[in-house]
């Protein structure tokens, strides 16, 4: 899919003097982290960062094996778990465009994000909170042409591939790390299409780069006294 933002030279030449806009990627960020010390954690497992690159990295080879490119978008429906973080550093490092979605939304909403998103590869949750992501999943993609790939985490579901099997078909592929280091995209192109809630309307689409993401994080860390080895809690 080609994006076209509102990004003029005089806008990058200004942020990017400013500071506000460093041009590091995400991925790059983690590599500078101790390799030994705990990255996320939600309820169900945990990793550090050296088992979150590693896992990403799988993640990356295996979505390349099922087709996707870059620009191609990956629509993500993931409650807070460790999956979502593996997921946007993997889409990251292939140039792939993520589609964050709240696990809130049902049938309707995602049906009118994905119709505008036309994502390739749709992954979600089995299950969660009693709710059955996979059936509604494959049923949209059933409906819309660009979906091609439903992937699930959690239990095995009909009709989609398991977090599990896909991880470990990342971890058999040949792709070499310098093909994966030719696709990894500039911090000013679009990483990110999220949807606005539609309080008042349809959702719409807000396109983010690398650089408009990370000036958000930036903006707010001065407000934070958070050092290296303190936990930080995000709600689901």
């Amino acid at each position: 899919m080609l994006f076209e933002t509102t990004l003029t030279t005089a806008r990058l030449t200004t942020e990017k003097g400013s500071g506000r806009w460093p041009d590091q990627r995400l991925r790059d960020a983690l590599t500078k982290a101790r390799p030994d010390k705990l990255a996320v954690v939600d309820s169900r497992r945990q990793l550090t960062y050296t088992e979150l690159l590693e896992e990403s990295e799988a993640l990356a080879r295996a979505l390349l094996e099922l087709g996707v490119r870059p620009r191609d978008v990956v629509q993500v429906q993931l409650p807070n778990w460790v999956e979502f973080v593996v997921a946007m550093i993997a889409l990251e490092r292939i140039g792939a465009v993520i589609n964050p979605v709240g696990p809130i939304f049902r049938r309707n909403e995602v049906m009118v994000m994905s119709r505008l998103a036309q994502p390739k590869i749709i992954i979600t949750a089995s299950t969660f909170r009693g709710f059955d992501y996979a059936e509604m999943h494959a049923e949209i993609r059933d409906e819309l042409d660009s979906i091609e790939e439903v992937i699930v985490v959690g239990d095995e579901a009909p009709d989609t591939q398991n977090w599990n099997e896909v991880i470990a078909l990342g971890r058999s592929s040949t792709c070499e790390e310098n093909t994966l280091d030719l696709l990894a995209p500039g911090c000013d192109e679009v990483i990110e299409i999220i949807f606005t809630s539609g309080t008042t309307g349809q959702p719409k689409g807000v396109l983010h780069t690398i650089n408009t993401l990370t000036a958000g994080v930036l903006g707010i860390l001065p407000n934070f006294t958070h050092g290296a080895d303190e936990v930080v809690h995000m709600g689901s």
